[in-house]
């Protein structure tokens, strides 16, 4: 005996069809094009990996050349920069972590209610999306950053931030009320996190390879974002060892979402083939 509910793995949903939406295999064509497009879906996660993995890589090339010839000259260090705010290289960020967002946004709608049981993972997926939509939006549009230069312009609210600073992370160098958002998204991350643990390891007994991709990606992703970064602040580095912070740091962040990228589209892509047989029908006999 079945469980309806269950997700339907791509393996065992071959030649399946959907309700009165089948394509006629017959017509001139139609099977070349369906045969087309799955492997287009087949191939799309590891093509995406690649590039992404490539352009990280170029990243970390332009912000050494920076850093070794352009140091004297402030406009060309800011545009090749992996630390400052607003340059293009915060924008590739935001992009990587926007193109995660787009990925869990998609298998969060009914489209793939016929290969998956979504409503057992809609929570997952959309807080997925979510999440990865707003650190998009903090990289790109610098919330946290902009937070803190409005709150501290009220007196008593700039010297708490302030204490709490010099108190947790003993550094007077830092803009006020930088450091606390750290705490704040880490709390609010991990509240989130015991909320969705029930999904993750349902999800994980359907996709086992893939939640272990994403979950890997996004560890090494918060090794950068929270544990190197409250490092930074606890340490001031000299020109050399903050050159390899960086590097490291940054470099870490990238390939985070970049795996994150890569599994949620292995799903991705495994429901949309799925989906292509069921709209191209049964094989013509």
């Amino acid at each position: 005996m079945t469980d309806s509910n269950a997700p339907v793995p791509a393996e065992t949903a071959v030649g399946q069809t959907s309700s009165g939406g089948a394509t006629d295999v017959s017509a001139p064509g139609g099977v070349a094009l369906a045969q087309t497009l799955e492997a287009w879906w087949a191939r799309l996660p590891r093509i995406v990996l690649l590039w992404t993995i490539a352009i990280d890589v170029a990243w970390l090339t332009i912000y050494a050349i920076g850093v070794t010839f352009f140091s004297k000259n402030p406009n060309v260090s800011f545009l090749m920069s992996l630390e400052r705010e607003g340059n293009p290289s915060t924008w590739w960020y935001g992009s990587q972590q926007f193109l995660v967002a787009l990925a869990f946004l998609c298998l969060a709608t009914r489209v793939f209610d016929s290969v998956y049981d979504i409503r057992r993972f809609r929570a997952l997926f959309t807080m997925s999306a979510l999440g990865f939509g707003f650190i998009s939006l903090d990289e790109v549009g610098q919330i946290h950053e902009i937070g803190s230069r409005i709150i501290v312009l009220y007196r008593p609210i700039g010297k708490f931030l302030e204490d709490f600073e010099h108190t947790v992370f003993h550094v007077k160098h830092r803009i006020h009320g930088g450091g606390v958002w750290i705490v704040v998204y880490l709390v609010i991350g991990l509240v989130v996190l015991i909320w969705l643990v029930p999904q993750i390891v349902r999800a994980f007994r359907v996709w086992p390879r893939e939640v272990l991709i994403v979950g890997t990606g996004f560890l090494v992703f918060t090794i950068s974002a929270v544990v190197l970064q409250v490092y930074g602040y606890f340490t001031k580095f000299g020109t050399f060892k903050h050159t390899a912070y960086v590097y490291v740091s940054q470099g870490l962040k990238m390939a985070g979402i970049s795996v994150c990228l890569y599994g949620a589209l292995l799903v991705l892509s495994a429901g949309a083939i799925v989906l292509t047989r069921q709209l191209a029908g049964p094989p013509a006999e």
